[in-house]
């Protein structure tokens, strides 16, 4: 039996690190065999960063190459998909895996279905609204990162196994000392140039908190593109820096405007800086709700005064940071890792194998 993962990008993405390739050494050390098939590269996500153009040409012959891959897949192998096999197309190729009976499981850890039954295209809508819904339906098993997905896998009875997108301590070892220094109070945020609109959401009392203070604001992978009006350092996401520039932070942030999607997406920025031991200060949306326990291992801000609020708090009473940041941690440590969710996962996989063999 092989485990074969489909998933959208390959490793440039956060959420290919978090959903697939942590696993890899936790299968082998499982005896399961596994394959990764990337639909796109990371060239193509680059070019969609730093230009917002991508090839056509390009996209087409990645499903070219994504559907011979399917054909790789036997019979008593696993198949997980990781959100859909191919985005703005039918559901077919899902429904064709079961069709040819192999066991699908799929893995979804963002409401990316709300791309399509939220589109401003009625004729999206039309088209594709109902898609993930079809593919659940179509799906031996489902993994779901929150109770927000699992919630909506329930709605068309299935029950979904809730594994959230986790941290790998073995990368987050260090821990952030805080130093009674001259340096400025650091305000930080990492993140991508897509996310970037919610950091704006907070925008205002960012740029406010820091007038007449010695504070800055460090912002890491957003890209340099809009951002010109954003009173910020800019720093380039590079896996070999992303614990170091964390650990410079003296307050991890992740503004979170309250839509649909939202309140269905993971929380790893509140997790990457709670492994590395920063106070946290979140929105009070969805998944955010479930980890930031408010005023034990950080805050929740419902408005601009309160993101001034307790910025001020953890500027004026430095000794709260290393007690947040602490709590935090330990947060990461029991429910948050991956050290606890990979043995949940290779449990699962070696249940659903066995239920492919009878």
């Amino acid at each position: 039996m092989t485990l074969h993962f489909f998933h959208r990008y390959d490793r440039l993405s956060a959420s290919f690190r978090a959903r697939c390739e942590c696993y890899a050494p936790y299968l082998e050390k499982a005896g399961i065999a596994y394959q990764f098939h990337s639909l796109l590269d990371s060239r193509y996500l680059k070019d969609k960063y730093a230009t917002g153009k991508v090839s056509l040409w390009g996209v087409l012959l990645a499903y070219v190459k994504q559907a011979r891959a399917l054909l790789t897949v036997g019979r008593s192998d696993l198949a997980i998909v990781h959100l859909e096999l191919f985005p703005f197309f039918p559901g077919i190729f899902e429904a064709l895996l079961r069709w040819r009976g192999i066991r699908l499981v799929y893995d979804f850890d963002d409401p990316f279905f709300h791309f399509y039954d939220q589109h401003r295209s009625a004729l999206v809508r039309f088209l594709f609204g109902n898609k993930v819904r079809k593919i659940i339906r179509n799906a031996t098993d489902i993994i779901a990162g929150n109770k927000y997905l699992a919630s909506y896998a329930a709605s068309e009875s299935r029950e979904a196994t809730i594994i959230p997108s986790v941290i790998d301590l073995e990368r987050y070892s260090s821990v952030k000392v805080f130093k009674t220094t001259s340096a400025p109070f650091t305000i930080g945020w990492i993140g991508t140039p897509s996310t970037v609109p919610h950091l704006r959401a907070a925008q205002r009392p960012l740029t406010e908190f820091c007038k007449g203070r010695n504070a800055r604001i460090v912002v890491v992978g957003s890209g340099t593109e809009g951002m010109e009006d954003f009173p910020a350092e800019i720093r380039p996401w590079l896996e070999s820096n992303e614990v170091s520039d964390l650990l410079e932070f003296d307050v991890g942030v992740m503004p979170l405007p309250d839509n649909a999607f939202n309140r269905g997406k993971g929380a790893m920025k509140i997790m990457q800086y709670m492994a590395c031991g920063i106070p946290t200060i979140a929105s009070p949306v969805g998944f955010n709700c479930e980890i930031v326990r408010h005023g034990e291992n950080g805050y929740l801000a419902y408005s601009d005064e309160d993101w001034m609020r307790y910025l001020t708090l953890l500027y004026e009473q430095r000794d709260l940071c290393p007690k947040l940041g602490a709590e935090g941690r330990r947060t990461v440590e029991v429910d948050f890792c991956l050290q606890v969710t990979a043995p949940r996962f290779i449990e699962f996989i070696q249940h659903v194998s066995q239920e492919s063999a009878t």
